[in-house]
Parts: C-alpha cells; structure tokens; sequence
C-alpha cells in the first residue's frame, strides 16, 4: 500500500507529464489537419477536389481520433467530471469549489427560518438553476451545487443530500420527500483501482411532475420519466419510465399511473373536494 506522501508524488509526476503528452497529440493533429486541409487537384472554375480515395478516408478518420485524444488529454479535472471521466478531485482548482460551497451551506443551514429572503438568496447563490419559486428545508447538503438546476416549482424536505460531481437536472413541480439523496459520485469497485483516488461523476435526471418519497437514493446515471412517483425507501439503479409508481431495492415499476388515480388523494381515499385538479 502506497503511502499518502508518496501517492500525491507520484500523481504531481503525473500531472507534470500530462503537458508534454497533451503536445505531441495536438502536433500530430495540426500536422494532419494541414494535410487534409490542402487541396487535392483542381476542378471546373478552379474549385478544390476533396480527397476521396480509401487512403484519404482512413486518414480522415485517424485525425478525427486524434482530435478526441487530444481533447481527452487536454481537458481538466473538472472538465473530465463534468464529462464522466474519472477525475482527480484534489487538482485543478476544485477542492477550492467545495470550499466555497461549503461556506454558502453553513451560512444557509445556520440561517434562521423566519429569514426567508436570505434563504431564498443563498440557495440561488449555491445552485446552478432554480424556478422562480424553490424551498428547500433546512438542512441542505451538496458538493458544488453548481451542477444542480431545478425547474419551477421545487420542494425538497428536511436533509435533502445532492452529490453533484455530476450534473443533476431536476424538471418542473418535483417533490423530495425527507432525506432523499441523490449520488451522481461513485468510486471503482476494484480495491486497486479505487485506491488511486479517482472517482467519478454520472448525470442523473429527473423529469416533470416528480414525487420522490422519503428514504430514496438515486444512484449515478439514473433517469426518471415525467409524471413518476418513487415509493419510501427505494434505492433506484436504473431508468424510470414515465406516468409509474416504482419501488424497491433495487427499484422497480409496480404499475401505471392513470386516469383513474386521480380521484384519490391516499390508497382508496377519494377527495372530498372538488379544488384538486386543475380547471380545463
């Protein structure tokens, strides 16, 4: 087992490295770029012929690899997260991010709660994108917060947690229940592979019209439809179609939500009132 002084060595030897690698790619695209730029002959009224034999194809297509190599080696750390690369998440100026949410998190979870217009301005200040009406009860927990974008219209109750090294993106009228995670972060499951330190962000999606139960955990990568209702305590794996009840662990669809449902507020409860719905 590596020990930490030597393990933060060897990765500044690595990040040292990482320019040459990054410029012997982009060489190698600019000269292939210039060559595949020029001009093959010449046509009617002194119009370029393109390169069109098999040769030419195949060295299109190997400039066109180098081109994603290149951008690979070339991005950042937090470039690579927000892509869905594995990411470092000491380098690149990011643990400097999670400090300054760290501080607009305590400043918003030791707010008061009669001060609703500074909970309002420092929840805008955390996140990415909200509606023109969000709540989020107190206490709130995220990594960046500036990978979070809400639609109108969102409630989140008490210990609402967003690991957002991904990007979350949740849609209009969506209810949390209380402590709902949400993890776009994971690590590998070799030990060997995750104890290099890198992890991983995954984008996770919630659409319109949402009601997540209290005890959910959404898990990296996951979409859920419009019009879905996750049950209590459901730990959701994979994607979620629209207009369903889903439980479980892992979650699964249980049945459709439909016309009928909606004369019923609980089980086989019907409104008492005629206000619940919408007017044509």
């Amino acid at each position: 087992m590596e020990n930490k002084e030597y393990f933060f060595k060897k990765n500044r030897v690595e990040q040292l490295l990482r320019p040459d690698i990054a410029f012997v790619i982009k060489l190698a695209v600019a000269s292939l770029g210039k060559f595949y730029a020029k001009p093959f002959g010449h046509g009617k009224a002194g119009q370029a012929n393109v390169r069109t034999t098999p040769s030419a194809r195949r060295g299109k297509n190997i400039f066109i690899v180098f081109t994603h190599i290149s951008e690979v080696f070339t991005m950042n750390q937090k470039e690579r997260m927000l892509a869905g690369l594995p990411f470092k998440i000491w380098q690149d100026g990011l643990l400097t991010e999670l400090t300054r949410t760290k501080k607009l998190l305590y400043k918003y979870n030791h707010c008061k709660p009669n001060k609703s217009k500074r909970l309002n301005k420092l929840i805008r200040k955390i996140l990415n994108k909200t509606g023109n009406w969000i709540c989020i009860d107190q206490p709130f927990h995220c990594d960046f917060g500036k990978n979070i974008s809400v639609g109108e219209d969102f409630y989140a109750n008490v210990n609402c947690t967003i690991l957002d090294c991904g990007k979350v993106t949740i849609g209009d009228n969506v209810l949390f229940g209380p402590n709902v995670s949400v993890f776009t972060a994971g690590h590998p499951i070799h030990p060997d592979s995750r104890n290099s330190r890198y992890q991983y962000g995954i984008e996770v999606t919630i659409g319109n019209n949402v009601w997540v139960c209290g005890n959910v955990v959404i898990n990296p990568g996951v979409k859920i439809g419009y019009n879905v209702v996750i049950a209590s305590g459901s730990v959701v794996t994979k994607d979620i179609e629209d207009n369903v009840l889903a439980a479980g662990n892992p979650c699964k669809v249980i049945r459709k939500i439909t016309e009928e449902d909606r004369k019923y507020y609980y089980k086989d409860r019907v409104f008492d009132v005629d206000d619940y719905t919408p007017k044509a």
